[in-house]
């Protein structure tokens, strides 16, 4: 009688675990799906100029190279590419996609990645130096083109999210043409993604306390918009009220079970600025299967 009782007990806590996660994943996939259909992600708007993000393309695939391939064909200035340049800062790897990137007739500006550091066992620290000594760009790089200025930042090591030089870089460079109608952020971890409280935050008590300070630095400032890598997805959101869009389609095999296959394929933006410092930029997304 008793074995009878443990049993029905534990039938009755398999089936209520199981409700559990058909709950966590319809409301994990509902939530994606809304931020997926987000209103201020729209298609391109006439009288402006363009340019791309692409995000973790994580070594060289068929689906980059059609993606670059595509890029030749549209009507853009540059290229951002937001981290993830490699899977696992293997030189040659970083120098394919590198190379790749230099067909097109226009600019290739990179954001590091937590992929792109390696670990130096006689520091016992992640290094950016293969990153670095590759692509041959400064880790925290300042562009003013048109009427706008981007800020490619790095918070790629999770140990310290924006290092302090980082942080006091940004905020010296922010008072350059600052007159620019369009401010565009770019770095490779999201901070504050929804249903953080679920996934996690990716990050260290330090790096916590290091992202807090570069929010403070926002708040005092207007920014159009902030594109991320990191996560294997598209998925727009808002942080303090400043657009936000993951792209994380470049190539690494998009990572289905965080938000599901409205939010997980393979893709690059495009992002259109008015020429009037009036209107919003707006994003279009080029979907590739």
């Amino acid at each position: 009688m008793r074995f009878r009782v443990i049993i029905t007990l534990l039938l009755c806590l398999l089936l209520a675990i199981v409700g559990c996660i058909a709950w966590f994943v319809n409301r994990t996939m509902n939530s994606f799906e809304a931020l997926h259909n987000t209103e201020y992600v729209t298609e391109s708007i006439h009288d402006a100029w363009s340019f791309a993000v692409i995000g973790d393309t994580e070594d060289f695939h068929d689906v980059t190279r059609r993606m670059i391939d595509d890029m030749k064909k549209q009507s853009i200035d540059f290229v951002v590419v937001v981290g993830d340049v490699s899977s696992t800062t293997d030189p040659e790897k970083m120098r394919e996609v590198r190379d790749a990137f230099t067909e097109l007739s226009i600019p290739t500006y990179y954001v590091i990645g937590n992929n792109d550091l390696f670990f130096d066992e006689q520091t016992n620290e992640r290094s950016s130096q293969t990153f670095t000594e590759v692509i041959q760009q400064p880790l925290n790089q300042y562009i003013a083109h048109n009427n706008a200025r981007m800020f490619l930042l790095d918070n790629s090591y999770r140990k310290y999210g924006f290092r302090d030089e980082t942080l006091a870089w940004f905020s010296e460079h922010l008072k350059n043409d600052s007159a620019l109608p369009y401010t565009f952020l770019f770095f490779h971890r999201p901070l504050h993604l929804p249903l953080e409280e679920i996934f996690g935050d990716d990050e260290t008590a330090y790096s916590r306390i290091q992202n807090q300070k570069f929010l403070d630095i926002l708040s005092q400032q207007s920014i159009s918009y902030i594109f991320n890598g990191h996560i294997h997805l598209y998925v727009p959101y808002t942080l303090q009220g400043i657009p936000v869009v993951v792209t994380g389609g470049g190539g690494a095999y998009p990572q289905a079970m965080l938000g599901g296959p409205s939010a997980a394929y393979f893709h690059y933006l495009i992002v259109h600025v008015p020429h009037n410092g009036i209107d919003a930029p707006s994003v279009s997304v080029q979907h590739f299967d």
